[in-house]
C-alpha cells in the first residue's frame, strides 16, 4: 500500500501545504519463483479469500472466508476450523508465470489439530475434505492436486510435501479449500498451512519427512526420506531455540 499527498505552488513562491495522505493499494503482479508467502499472516500478501464454491464452480463470495491467522504448536499458519457443515471456504494465492523458469516446485507443509494450534490424533469428518487445487486458464477450471479426507490426514506436528511442477507453463496459480460437505460430523478439528514456497527445482534437494524414532532422556534417534541420489549427509544437533548451523556431523549409508 501506498500513501499520497498533493499541494499547489502558488506565484510569488507560496505553496498552499500538503493535502493528504490519500492511501491506495497497487494491483499485485504476477510472480516469478522464487516466492514464499507469509502464512503467518490472513491473506498472505496478494492472498484472497473466498466464502463458498467448490472445485467444479470455483471460488465465489471474493473477499470473505473463514480461514485465519494462527500456529500449530508455534509455527505460524493460516487454519480452517472444520466442524459444522456449513463451509466450502478458500484462500486463493496470487499467480506465477513459469514459462521462463527452470523446472519449478511447489512445496508446502500442512498439519491437523485438534484444538486450534496442538493436539494429536485429529481426525477430519466423514465427508470433510480439505484441496490443493490449481488452475492454469485463470480459474475456468480447477484441478486437484492433493486431498486430505478421514483417515488420510496429516499429523498435529506436521508435514512437508513437494508438488512437482515441472511440466506446467505459463500462469499457474492454487488454492486451498476446505469443505466440510453435509455431514454434521462430532470433529471439531483445525487444519493449517505454515509454508507455501514456488521455487526452481535445486539441482541438490534436501532430506524430507524428519522424524524421531526413539526418544529417551539422553538419547534421539530420527530418520529423514532422501531427497535425490546422495550417499552422505551432515545432521546437527543443537539446544532450542537455535539458527541453521554451519556445518554439521558427517555421516552416511
Amino acid at each position: 500500500s501506498y500513501e499520497y499527498y498533493v499541494q499547489a505552488d502558488c506565484t510569488g513562491g507560496e505553496v498552499s501545504g500538503w493535502v493528504g495522505p490519500f492511501e491506495f493499494v497497487t494491483e499485485c503482479s504476477v510472480f516469478t519463483p522464487e516466492y514464499i508467502a507469509d502464512m503467518s499472516t490472513n491473506v498472505p500478501n496478494c492472498w484472497e479469500e473466498a466464502n463458498s464454491g467448490d472445485a467444479t464452480t470455483g471460488p465465489m463470495e471474493i473477499g470473505a472466508g473463514l480461514w485465519y491467522a494462527s500456529n500449530h504448536n508455534g509455527t505460524p499458519s493460516n487454519a480452517i476450523n472444520m466442524f459444522f457443515n456449513t463451509r466450502s471456504d478458500w484462500i486463493i494465492s496470487p499467480e506465477f508465470d513459469l514459462s521462463s523458469a527452470a523446472p519449478s516446485e511447489l512445496k508446502v507443509y500442512v498439519a491437523l489439530t485438534e484444538s486450534g494450534t496442538s493436539g494429536s490424533d485429529a481426525d477430519l469428518g466423514s465427508d470433510d475434505v480439505i484441496s490443493l487445487l490449481m488452475t492454469t486458464d485463470g480459474g475456468t477450471t480447477w484441478v486437484e492436486m492433493q486431498s486430505w479426507t478421514q483417515g488420510n490426514v496429516p499429523t498435529d506436528v506436521g508435514e512437508e510435501i513437494t508438488y512437482d511442477l515441472s511440466a506446467v507453463t505459463g500462469n499457474v496459480q492454487f488454492a486451498f479449500l476446505g469443505n466440510e460437505g453435509t455431514v454434521n460430523d462430532p470433529e471439531d478439528v483445525y487444519f493449517h498451512v505454515s509454508k507455501f514456497q514456488v521455487r526452481e527445482t535445486p539441482s541438490c534437494v534436501e532430506p524430507a519427512s524428519l522424524m524421531n524414532t526413539v526418544l529417551t532422556d539422553t538419547t534421539s534417534e530420527f530418520t529423514w526420506a532422501i531427497g535425490g541420489t546422495e550417499t552422505t549427509w551432515e545432521y546437527a544437533n543443537l539446544p532450542s531455540p537455535s539458527s541453521e548451523p554451519a556445518s554439521g556431523t558427517s555421516t552416511m549409508v
